[in-house]
């Protein structure tokens, strides 16, 4: 185990101020011109215990998010895969509206979407994770859970075989069903799609 899983180790368990300076010394010094890395120091350089990151508006449940979201790059391990319990969020809406979507998705795509996504800037607008077949979108800031589309595999890639959008006016606007659909094939094409890594 190198110094800085262990470093991580012990802020994970202590949440104490010592532990939360020790690792942000020891990263900063490791990655000092990486973003990613950086992105957390400065939220550890916020760190009090009981307290908050007030310039970030990140508490401490929020600074441990941005630490598991980044410490697959830290240590050089595959990103990690996002769960229900990876960032905060609000339970389906009770009003829903059901999204036709005949999109076929490449095997490439379908590998990257069950890995799903957790946002490590203010600027990520999504929260996405694969749970029972269906892949949820979340709002990063709200929590609220926007979209959903069940994903099946085939001979030929993985397809669309049901989805949703929320219905519910004080956590989203519809533009009507058939800009929903473009506007969610828009976000899955910009974190997940074949054509975003190749850029």
């Amino acid at each position: 185990m190198t110094e800085i899983e262990k470093a991580i180790g012990e802020f994970r368990r202590t949440q104490s101020l010592s532990a939360a300076q020790a690792l942000e010394v020891l990263l900063e010094d490791s990655y000092p011109d990486d973003s990613v890395v950086l992105e957390v120091v400065d939220a550890l350089a916020q760190f009090r215990p009981g307290g908050s990151a007030s310039d970030l508006l990140l508490d401490e449940d929020a600074i441990l998010r941005l630490l598991n979201s980044a410490e697959g790059h830290i240590l050089g391990l595959p990103l990690a895969l996002a769960s229900r319990s990876s960032w905060k969020t609000l339970p389906p809406p009770t009003n829903r509206t059901s999204l036709r979507i005949t999109k076929l998705f490449s095997d490439a795509e379908g590998a990257r979407m069950i890995q799903g996504f957790i946002p490590r800037e203010m600027e990520d607008r999504w929260f996405i994770y694969f749970e029972d077949g269906w892949l949820n979108f979340h709002r990063s800031w709200t929590g609220a859970h926007i979209f959903a589309l069940r994903l099946d595999g085939s001979p030929f890639g993985v397809r669309v075989v049901n989805g949703w959008v929320s219905g519910d006016d004080e956590s989203y606007h519809s533009q009507g069903a058939e800009q929903d659909a473009v506007l969610l094939l828009e976000v899955i094409e910009s974190h997940f799609g074949d054509a975003s890594r190749r850029e």
